[in-house]
Formats: structure tokens, sequence, C-alpha cells
């Protein structure tokens, strides 16, 4: 009745036993799966890796564990986890596995989703920062609070200062005359939605301070700002 599939091995490896879990799973008759019979249910492609790893733990005497895609009966494939604790009578000899056997696909397949997803944003950012690194501007962008969080390399070679440490100190390199009339729109813009834009003098890492124009957009998805681009 258990929902997962539980099974037990001997010392030399072959299996005595599987629940009714696993033969309803696979469509393989109880004693079909008896010995090696059990690695037919598994994809031709993880039955060699699966097998190897049985026997290598199983010669070890050590704690079993692998994955592999079985065809259920009903024709779907689906992934597993297999795991064996050994198993030793009262004089200490080893006597084979007590093991289970879990469906883990839906978990699988939504840890591979989560990968690709990753996988590409990465590209994208990748793509982000090859076209904007040799663009003659400084380009920048913030979150919705307002806090730059990344900057191009014309902005780090301007500064002579890594991007992070920009983010943490841009205002500072501001003149003092045109600091608080910089900040007061940056949050007028912030607050508002509305295109930010303001001409300041920015120190560059000659300790030179050089005339901007500063201009921002909000990039905005259903009505709501996700990212200032500048």
């Amino acid at each position: 009745a258990s929902p997962t599939v539980l099974w037990m091995a001997d010392a030399e490896g072959n299996i005595t036993y599987v629940n009714q879990t696993w033969v309803d799973w696979t469509g393989i008759k109880y004693e079909d799966n008896m010995g090696a019979g059990w690695i037919n249910a598994l994809l031709e492609e993880d039955r060699t890796r699966a097998a190897e790893k049985f026997l290598t733990d199983l010669n070890a005497r050590r704690f079993y564990e692998v994955d592999f895609r079985i065809t259920r009966r009903d024709g779907e494939i689906r992934w597993c986890i297999a795991t064996g604790n050994p198993q030793y009578n009262e004089q200490g000899e080893f006597t084979g596995y007590i093991g289970a056997c879990t469906d883990v696909t839906d978990k699988t397949l939504a840890e591979s989703e989560v990968k690709l997803r990753n996988r590409e944003l990465n590209n994208q950012i990748r793509q982000f920062e090859f076209v904007t690194g040799f663009m003659p501007v400084q380009l920048w962008t913030a979150r919705t609070d307002g806090q730059v969080d990344y900057f191009n390399q014309r902005a780090v070679d301007y500064f002579g200062a890594q991007a992070n440490e920009i983010a943490a100190s841009w205002l500072n390199a501001i003149h003092p005359d045109d600091r608080d009339a910089c900040v007061e729109a940056w949050n007028y813009a912030v607050n508002t939605g509305n295109v930010y834009q303001c001409e300041f003098r920015l120190k560059d890492k000659d300790q030179n301070y050089k005339w901007h124009l500063s201009r921002a957009l909000p990039f905005i998805i259903d009505g709501k700002i996700i990212k200032w681009f500048g």
C-alpha cells in the first residue's frame, strides 16, 4: 500500500522483493523483477550507470543512491531516485539491502526549468553587458527604490573604480553645488515615474569635474515600473 517503491536485495545484489507499487508503475510481473530483472524497467540509456553504481556500492557495503528514468506501464517516462540501506545479521555479516525508490519527476522538471531560466537570464545579462560595454556614454540601471545597481564599462573607466564601489558612492562624485538639485530631481522621478533629467558636474578618476547631462527612463510592464535605465 506504500506510495513509495520498497525493495530488498541479498548479499550478491539479487533483488528478492519489490512491493506492489513497483509492479503497478512498471507493469512488470513481480517474479520478473527478481534477480537483475528490475533493470529492464529502466531506460536503456540509464541501465549501465544504475547497475554499475549498485554493484560498486554493494561491494563497498555502503549506502546506495542513484537516479534513473523508468518507462511506466502507460508509456510515460518518469525520473526516480533509488536508495538502499545495507543490512547485517547478528554475526555482523552483510546480508543485502532494504531500500526505496521515489518518483521525483515533478521536482526534477521544476529544477530543470529553473536552471534553464537562470541560464537564459545569465545569457541575456552577458549580452546586455557586451552591448553596453563599448557604448560611448555612461549607462546605468537602478532599482525601483532608486538604488543604482549597474554601471557599464564606460562609467567604470570614468570613475576609475569597480561598479559596486561606484554604486555606493556616486553621489559623492557630484559637485557639492549641484548635489542637492540632482538628488531632488532623482527622488521626484522615482516617486512619480516621470523622466529623470539633470545637468551636473561629475568628478572623474583624476579629480577633475566635467559637466554631464543625465537622463533616465522607467521600464514599465503591466503598468508597473520594474527598472530604471539611465
